[in-house]
């Protein structure tokens, strides 16, 4: 292979790498949201109530779900009970929230011990989005209302992720009944050095062709 060929034909694999590189940029950008969530409910053991896992569907439907795996608690676990547009269960899991439906939710009965642990995976579908697809978490007492919580829109959410963009964000409201300790699962480093090589290979590219 003569010297000019060759180097077209490096430049070409460059040219090759930069464009799987830059897929693979735009899978990651648009990947799924996962947080890890810790709730430590101490001030509840012993008392029965509920366990709420709300997905509301907004306008136009995006087709998010949310996917709630590695369900942990020391909680006595009663009725499970599905509603809207949902499939699979929490124990032993995953269960699945979609947002065909306005109201989805998995509503779990308990005897409260002291910890609930769960990881939740979040698709981030939000274009041309009017009102965004809206998930929230609840702790409940035997009457099915809210344990009070800081949640500025009164509603009495735990924990709420609003998706109206590729990166939502974790909202965690303080309580007196229970402290939630999250742990998000990022992209950001992976981003970074996705970004590093798509540079290196640019300069390469425009070396060959000076």
């Amino acid at each position: 292979m003569t010297r000019s060929r060759l180097k077209i034909y490096t430049m070409n694999r460059h040219i090759l790498g930069m464009l799987l590189l830059l897929s693979l940029g735009s899978a990651i950008a648009s990947a799924d949201a996962i947080f890890d969530v810790d709730i430590n409910t101490t001030p509840l053991e012993g008392q029965t109530g509920y366990l709420a896992f709300d997905f509301i569907g907004g306008t136009p439907v995006e087709e998010n779900t949310v996917t709630i795996s590695d369900f942990s608690t020391n909680a006595v676990l009663g009725l499970l009970t599905p509603s809207g547009d949902v499939s699979g269960s929490l124990s032993p899991g995953p269960g699945t929230l979609g947002d065909l439906e306005f109201f989805n939710e998995f509503l779990q009965e308990v005897t409260f011990g002291t910890t609930v642990s769960f990881v939740l995976d979040l698709t981030t579908n939000a274009t041309g989005v009017t009102i965004p697809d809206d998930f929230s978490f609840y702790l409940l007492d035997s009457t099915e209302n809210p344990y009070t919580t800081s949640d500025p829109s009164g509603a009495d959410s735990l924990v709420n992720i609003n998706i109206s963009g590729a990166a939502p964000t974790l909202d965690i409201y303080t309580s007196s009944s229970a402290a939630v300790i999250p742990e998000p699962r990022g992209i950001s480093i992976t981003l970074v050095v996705l970004m590093g090589a798509l540079l290196r290979l640019r300069r390469r590219c425009w070396n060959f062709r000076s």
